[in-house]
């Protein structure tokens, strides 16, 4: 590399950063003087430092006072009360689901006619049945309090959750935009849209979500989280981000930084919390500031300068950026996406069902609002949870990250319930497949009470 190419380098850099341009550079940065190449090398050192410094100290602001807004107490009983109705939750959706899907795979699978509609059904209480099958292991370590189950099934379990949620917001979807068809443009759905093509979409479905599914498989893992063994899906493993390796023992500094949490004998943000108060008192103005705003103030750099590891932090800011790349286009195809098709078309749909049968387009509107009001329930705390906890760790807001990771298990719950409101919801309000129901429940009972009378009968022959 020439010293013009490096020059053109450290000037593409001065650009990304926004800072002027020298009027006597050009557009392609190859024709500068060896003063302009010392001056970008200064600007960008610069404002290197000024961004890294302001990062160091916003960050450890937010550790410093992450637990001064709520006592420990009230946080153990949050988290709690969290745990218990998680549990709760999850033990009747267990229970319903289970029975619920069971009864849908029998119903539709085996004892009606395989139509298109069936079809959507079929594989959508598959996807929740094969979901339900492993949710006793999240209940079972929401009781014990832990993790209780080996690496490897803490993996197949985050892949099935994903795997649920992306099969059942498809297949949903499609629903959508199938009823939609079919009354908005009859004749061309009648002709185009088979219960082929129906088997086809649903196939396509499986496909692409168990490719959306495996950072399940990659990224699900067990994590010793305050003193318990959690199964995370977290996103950076290799050299991954530490607490412990934040502070500096420089002769500017305490000479030993102790952030082991004593009553748990391990490292815990609350520890560390505790160091950063010993390290950076709040009462010196020269270390760190009273309000956040002003790390933006030169003056507190200093201090961090000598004290903190920055190229740790910058760990903090590489996890995040993969973390976002992943979580981000996942909620945009996975969530936004379905949830405005599947809005959309249902007012089409209503609309369009007043047009044609206004008999039965109160019935109609009631169920498309039942639907959607369903989505929204499942599915929106999951999301605004792991939106807002992306904001926050690009804001470095420890505690709001820490609140809605608190909350994590309890809207992870709230979205698995709609596994088992999915048969009521589209399928067991369907007079066709109610109907199929009674009919077989009905002979169920004539076959059964008929054994019972054969039974009686032999046993008073033989008195």
């Amino acid at each position: 590399m020439t010293p013009g190419d490096a020059c053109a380098g450290r000037y593409s850099e001065r650009q990304e950063l926004g800072l002027l341009l020298h009027p006597t550079a050009t557009a392609d940065g190859m024709m500068l003087s060896a003063g302009a190449c010392e001056r970008i090398d200064h600007q960008v050192v610069t404002v290197r430092h000024k961004m890294d410094s302001e990062r160091a100290c916003f960050f450890l602001w937010d550790v410093r006072d992450i637990f001064e807004s709520v006592t420990k107490r009230e946080f153990a009983d949050t988290t709690e009360g969290v745990r218990i109705s998680s549990l709760v939750i999850s033990v009747i959706t267990c229970i319903l689901g289970l029975v619920g899907n069971s009864v849908v795979i029998w119903v539709t699978g085996f004892k009606m006619k395989n139509g298109k509609a069936m079809t959507w059904f079929l594989n959508l209480a598959i996807a929740d049945l094969v979901f339900l099958l492993c949710l006793p292991m999240k209940a079972i370590s929401l009781f014990i309090g832990q993790w209780y189950f080996e690496d490897f099934f803490c993996k197949i379990y985050q892949f099935l959750s994903n795997l649920n949620m992306y099969v059942s917001i498809f297949i949903l979807t499609a629903l959508s935009v199938d009823r939609c068809l079919s009354v908005a443009l009859p004749l061309w759905h009648l002709k185009f849209v088979s219960k082929h093509f129906s088997r086809w979409v649903c196939l396509l479905i499986w496909i692409l979500t168990i490719a959306m599914s495996i950072p399940g498989l990659c990224f699900g893992h067990l994590e010793n989280i305050d003193n318990s063994t959690q199964c995370v899906f977290a996103f950076y493993r290799s050299d991954p981000f530490r607490f412990s390796n934040v502070l500096l023992n420089s002769s500017g500094c305490l000479d030993e930084v102790d952030i082991i949490d004593r009553t748990q004998g391990e490292e815990t943000v609350r520890a560390f919390s505790r160091a950063i108060k010993q390290q950076f008192p709040a009462e010196n103005l020269g270390e760190l500031p009273h309000h956040r705003q002003d790390c933006q103030n030169e003056t507190f750099w200093k201090y961090i300068d000598e004290c903190v590891n920055k190229d740790e932090i910058k760990k903090w800011d590489d996890m995040l950026r993969f973390s976002e790349g992943l979580v981000i286009p996942l909620l945009i195809f996975g969530f936004v996406i379905p949830l405005v098709t599947i809005t959309v078309t249902n007012i089409v749909t209503v609309i369009q069902g007043q047009r044609a049968l206004h008999k039965t387009s109160s019935k109609l509107y009631k169920l498309i609002i039942v639907m959607v009001a369903t989505y929204f329930f499942a599915w929106t705390p999951l999301a605004v949870v792991e939106t807002v906890f992306i904001i926050a760790a690009r804001k470095l807001h420890l505690e709001l990250m820490h609140t809605m990771n608190s909350v994590l298990p309890l809207v992870s719950s709230i979205s698995s319930f709609h596994s088992c409101l999915n048969p009521i919801l589209y399928v067991l309000l369907s007079g066709p497949v109610r109907k199929n129901m009674n009919e077989s429940f009905n002979r169920v009972w004539i076959s059964l009470s008929s054994r019972s009378t054969s039974t009686t009968q032999c046993s008073s022959s033989k008195l």
